[in-house]
C-alpha cells in the first residue's frame, strides 16, 4: 500500500509537471506533499510486518530503549545523538508507557518526512514552480527511500535530504557563489549528519563533488569549505547544548562511523564477524545483495545520469563527482544483519539518489526513465524485506 501512494502520487506529479499554468503546477505539489504526509500519519508500517533493523526490539523492549536513548544514564550517544535525545523526548511525552517507544519512533519518523516535504515544496516554489523542480519533487516522493517515512522503526534513513544537494547545485550552477541555497543545503546535511552519523559521507561527498567543479580552484577551496563548514556546524553544535545546557556526557555510541559498527567486506576469503558469515566482494551471495539493494538505494540512477550528462555537464559533472564516495562506502559497507533488515543503511549509505534524480529532471525522458527504475527498486524493497534468504544467519 505504501509503495502505491508514493508511486501514484509521483506520477501524478509527473503529469502536473506537463500543465502549462504555473498555479497549477504549484497547487499540484502542494497537495501531493501533503497528502504524502497524511498517508504517513494514518498508514503506518505494522510493527509485526518486517523487522525493521535493531529498532524492532528496541521498540518492544522498554530496558533497551532506555539503555539506546539514555534515559537513566544521563548520556547521549553520538553515533545518532539528535535522533536518540528526540526519540527520549518524545517517550517522555507520550507518558512512556509499554507502547511509548513505538509511537517516539513513529513521531520521529514522521517529522522528518515532514521536513523533507517542507524543504522539497520551498525547493519549488522558490524556482517558482518550474516544470524541471516538479519533475523531481516527483521522482523523490517515488524514491524507496521515501517509504521509510511510514514508521520504520530505525534511524539511519533520517540522515537523507532530498532537497539540500538541488539547493546547492542551483546556486553553484546559477552564482557560483555562497548563497541562500548553499546556506540551507548545508545545514540540512548538518542536521542529517546529527541524525545518524552516516551522514558524515554525505558531508564528505559535498566537499569532493564542489572540488571537482568547473570553477576556479581558489574558488572551489573556498565553497567547499564554506559549505562543508556550515553542514558541520550544524551537525556538531547539539554537542555543546547538551555539555553545557542539559549536562549530559556524550559517548561514542555501538553504530558510530570508523568503529565496529561499520563492517567493510573482505576482497576474496569469507570470515566469520559479529557470529555471522562475512561473504567476500567477489562472491555470488555479495553480487546478489549489491544488486538488490542497489535498485533499492538508486545506483542504476547512475546510468541515466551518465546518458544524459551533455544535456546539463555542469550539474551531471557535479552530482557524478558526489556519487562517487557514496558508491564506493555503498560496496564496501557489508549489513551485519543483512540487507532485508538494514534497509535504513541501505539507502543512508547512498545519498546520492537524490544528486542523480535532480539531474535525470531536466529531461522528461530521464525523468520517465529515472521514474521506472525507482519503481523496480519498490519491488526489490517489499522482496529483501519480506524474504529471509535476506537476513545473514547467526552461526550460534
Amino acid at each position: 500500500m505504501q509503495s502505491l501512494i508514493t508511486c501514484g502520487l509521483g506520477v501524478l506529479l509527473l503529469i502536473a509537471a506537463g500543465v502549462n499554468s504555473t498555479k497549477w503546477r504549484g497547487v499540484s505539489v502542494t497537495v501531493a506533499l501533503i497528502a504524502l504526509l497524511a498517508f504517513a500519519l494514518v498508514l503506518p508500517f505494522p510493527t509485526d510486518r518486517f523487522v525493521m533493523g535493531d529498532g524492532s526490539s528496541t521498540a518492544q523492549d522498554r530496558a533497551n530503549f532506555e539503555d539506546v536513548v539514555g534515559t537513566h544514564g544521563r548520556v547521549v550517544r553520538f553515533s545518532a545523538h539528535l535522533s536518540y535525545q528526540l526519540l527520549r523526548r518524545f517517550d517522555i511525552a507520550l507518558g512512556s508507557t509499554s507502547d511509548s517507544p513505538a509511537e517516539a519512533y513513529r513521531m520521529l519518523s514522521w517529522l522528518t518526512g515532514a521536513l523533507v516535504a517542507v524543504s522539497l515544496w520551498a525547493l519549488a516554489a522558490t524556482d517558482r514552480w518550474n516544470p524541471r523542480s516538479v519533475r523531481y519533487v516527483a521522482l523523490a516522493v517515488m524514491a524507496p527511500a521515501t517509504l521509510l517515512y511510514f514508521g520504520y522503526l530505525e534511524v539511519g534513513y533520517l540522515t537523507l535530504s532530498a532537497a539540500a544537494f538541488p539547493f546547492i547545485s542551483r546556486d553553484l550552477v546559477t552564482r557560483g557563489d555562497v548563497g541562500a541555497g548553499l546556506l540551507v543545503g548545508g545545514i540540512l546535511f548538518g542536521i542529517g549528519a546529527a541524525m545518524h552519523g552516516v551522514g558524515y559521507l554525505g558531508i564528505a561527498a559535498l566537499f569532493v563533488a564542489i572540488m571537482s567543479f568547473d570553477i576556479p580552484i581558489q574558488r572551489r577551496v573556498v565553497l567547499a569549505m564554506t559549505a562543508s563548514g556550515i553542514a558541520m556546524a550544524a551537525a556538531l553544535v547539539w554537542l555543546w547544548y547538551y555539555l553545557s545546557v542539559l549536562g549530559l556526557d556524550v559517548v561514542p555510541g555501538h553504530a558510530s562511523l570508523g568503529t565496529a559498527g561499520f563492517f567493510m567486506r573482505p576482497l576474496w576469503q569469507a570470515r566469520e564477524a559479529e557470529t555471522r558469515i562475512l561473504y567476500p566482494l567477489l562472491s555470488v551471495i555479495t553480487a546478489r545483495d549489491l544488486l538488490v539493494s542497489g535498485l533499492i538505494a538508486g545506483l542504476p540512477l547512475l546510468i541515466v545520469t551518465l546518458l544524459i550528462r551533455r544535456q546539463s555537464p555542469r550539474e551531471a559533472r557535479l552530482a557524478l563527482a558526489f556519487a562517487i564516495p557514496c558508491t564506493l562506502a555503498f560496496v564496501l559497507f557489508w549489513p551485519v544483519q543483512g540487507i532485508g533488515i538494514e534497509v535504513d543503511m541501505i539507502v543512508a549509505l547512498f545519498p546520492a539518489v537524490f544528486a542523480l534524480l535532480w539531474v535525470s529532471s531536466t529531461s522528461v525522458r530521464a525523468s520517465a526513465a529515472s521514474a521506472a527504475l525507482l519503481v523496480l527498486g519498490h519491488a526489490a524493497f517489499w522482496w529483501v524485506v519480506l524474504d529471509d534468504r535476506f537476513v545473514n544467519r547467526m552461526l550460534r
